[in-house]
């Protein structure tokens, strides 16, 4: 399991304790042990044994007995476990039937003592026999009794209150997606409420990955490279204090990218729309309201008729106010009761006008329950197109290749919009989720200096294109200028300027001859970033308040470059070069076959000689509020194929 050891019953135990005495304990409960069909029993196990079942099954994030989460495969299916074998079985079957065995198992142990008492024989051993027989059919009835009232407050309940988006959302979606119906971080917790929703990430795509590697076994085929891209949905009132609903949130909040999960929490959205008595179908319930308090009211014209028109010969008339009442509640049924009928033409007319209230409400029903349907349908599609809204976010990666990049883009990042970096552990790298800017997912990705190497930029990249799945890659941090100079004339620079590559060119790639003067025959690509990317860079240039932004050639070559000599020399042999820098032929090299949108956008730091610290972290900054600038324009919100 993820992060800890697997609990002990007693652990759990102790959890469930600290569950219940949590702020929202009973909400928690409500929601991992709801009500059963039988309205009085949980359909659930109690929450130690659930909470045991689900370590046992590897759905439960353990972190502590004050620090744990639930997951809950689509509609609560068994996921195949190895092992276990009875043990497991029982476990889960009182976890998951609580309701079933309670129904069937006390009345099944009383008849048996019942037929060893029968057996015995005698006057006492029968009579207690008898009592126990008895107590069985009472148990049976009673929760036979139970199971109809709950399924008519339930009925009610689901006409009179309209649920909301959220609330439909969290009783349908979990059939379909996994969902997070228990997160508890108390009080007396270790670390904080990311740590343990960290851990739930974390945990997800292990079960996931491992079910579906598990399914593709019998195929012949075998997969080393899943992406998981399931949608988590959070469960609001499944979490027990007001800490980590506040974490939850702002963690449900943050998007995801593919090749992790995409989160959603119930339950803490706005108010909605106020609605119409005839869009949920509830009209029912006042119809059937109204022709309650009409028969009601019936009742007491047809008794004080038929009192009047028999006098004392009433024995098989209506003529109290009890006996009124029973004969118009059965004429709903288009029936009159044994031995029961008016006399006087008003109670006739008044029985059938009530039998016809009955034929009405039928049609009522009818309609009712189509427009409650029609009710429910909406919600769930609301929902679908809001998660579609949130899922479609166009993802950005930003890769930068030392710490003073990566702080230079989170610094940025969080003063446009104030998310913390969530941290993820893909493969041998992490990504960090910056959160949402316009319409844009963004995601940090630090590789080591140069193109070339196992943690360099071009196998960083490319294994990130392939498990991110982003529509642009933005290569950012700091590079050389090539023209220095005061300030005023194309091209010449200053430091912390930003550059953006009109045209990467290769340098580390060349022939060395000595056939001619010209000793080295550079064979390296000249390639441009790309269009949509250049372009949107030019826009956001307009209104950008900071450093001057430079557009022209950028060198790319695995050479830390810090020498006059080869300063001079670079710029001889490419006097059209602006800069140069250690990263972006790899990014090229990975971003090319996966035709992803990339572009390089680098600050200033020196001039390929005399290196020194002082201007790494302002050119670093630079470029990064720069290509932030450019993204909270908008430039970003839409793929490059809408772009296009």
């Amino acid at each position: 399991m993820t992060g800890s050891h697997r609990p002990t019953f007693a652990q759990c135990r102790a959890a469930a304790r600290s569950i219940t005495k949590a702020e929202y304990g009973s909400q928690a409960r409500d929601v991992v042990r709801p009500r059963g069909v039988f309205g009085i029993v949980r359909g659930r196990g109690p929450l130690p044994v659930l909470l045991y079942a689900a370590a046992l099954d590897g759905r439960l994030v353990w972190r502590g007995p004050d620090s744990l989460a639930l997951l809950q495969p689509p509609g609560g299916r068994r996921r195949p476990v190895p092992g276990g074998g009875a043990r497991l079985a029982l476990i889960r079957l009182v976890e998951r039937h609580w309701d079933a065995l309670l129904y069937g198992v006390p009345p099944l142990l009383l008849l048996i003592v019942a037929a060893g008492l029968g057996l015995i024989g005698g006057p006492w051993p029968v009579t207690v026999a008898l009592l126990l027989v008895l107590l069985a059919v009472v148990h049976i009835m009673a929760l036979v009794i139970c199971l109809v009232i709950t399924a008519a407050i339930w009925f009610v309940r689901q006409l009179a209150r309209p649920r909301t988006t959220d609330e439909v959302a969290a009783e349908v979606m979990p059939d379909q997606h996994w969902s997070m119906t228990l997160c508890h971080h108390g009080p007396g917790a270790t670390g904080t409420p990311r740590d343990l929703l960290r851990r739930t990430t974390a945990r997800l795509s292990e079960l996931i990955t491992a079910e579906a590697r598990q399914r593709l076994l019998p195929t012949g085929a075998r997969s080393t490279d899943l992406v998981v891209t399931e949608t988590l949905i959070c469960l609001g009132r499944g979490v027990t204090t007001a800490e980590a609903r506040r974490a939850v949130t702002d963690w449900a909040g943050q998007p995801r990218p593919s090749g992790s999960v995409t989160l959603r929490m119930s339950g803490h959205r706005g108010p909605e729309p106020a609605l119409r008595v005839a869009d949920t179908g509830s009209f029912l319930l006042w119809y059937v309201t109204g022709v309650t308090l009409v028969v009601l009211i019936e009742a007491a014209f047809v008794a004080d008729w038929e009192q009047r028109a028999c006098g004392t010969g009433c024995d098989e008339r209506p003529h109290t106010y009890g006996l009124a009442l029973r004969w118009l509640s059965q004429r709903l049924l288009f029936t009159d009761p044994w031995g029961l009928s008016p006399g006087t033409y008003q109670a006739w007319t008044v029985g059938w006008l009530t039998s016809l209230m009955s034929l009405m409400g039928v049609f009522v029903t009818v309609g009712a329950v189509w427009q409650y349907r029609a009710y429910r349908q909406a919600k769930i599609a609301d929902y679908r197109q809001e998660r579609e809204v949130r899922m479609g976010r166009t993802p950005v990666m930003i890769m930068v290749a030392d710490r003073i990049e990566r702080d230079a883009v989170l610094a940025a990042v969080h003063a446009e919009n104030g998310a913390e970096p969530e941290r993820e552990f893909v493969a041998q790298h992490t990504v960090f989720h910056l959160g949402e800017l316009e319409n844009t997912r963004l995601m940090l990705v630090q590789s080591e200096q140069g193109a070339i190497g196992p943690g360099g930029a071009a196998i960083t990249a490319a294994a990130m294109i392939r498990r991110l799945d982003p529509d642009y890659l933005i290569l950012t941090g700091i590079c050389y200028g090539l023209r220095p100079g005061p300030p005023g004339g194309d091209g010449e620079q200053r430091l912390g300027d930003v550059l953006v590559a009109k045209q990467l060119r290769a340098i580390g790639y060349y022939r060395q001859t000595d056939a001619d003067d010209r000793g080295q025959i550079r064979r390296g690509d000249h390639v441009s970033p790309s269009p949509t990317l250049l372009d949107r860079f030019r826009a956001a240039e307009v209104d950008w308040p900071g450093a001057t932004v430079h557009f022209g050639p950028m060198l790319s070559a695995d050479v830390l470059v810090d020498s006059r000599d080869l300063h001079d020399q670079l710029l001889e042999s490419d006097p059209e070069a602006y800069g140069g820098e250690m990263e972006g032929a790899g990014v090229y090299a990975a971003a090319a076959p996966s035709k992803v949108d990339w572009i390089v956008v680098k600050g200033i730091s020196d001039w390929g000689h005399g290196r020194g610290n002082a201007q790494r972290g302002p050119a670093a900054e630079n470029a990064a509020r720069f290509v932030v600038h450019t993204i909270r324009t908008g430039a970003l919100d839409s793929p490059p194929a809408a772009a296009s």
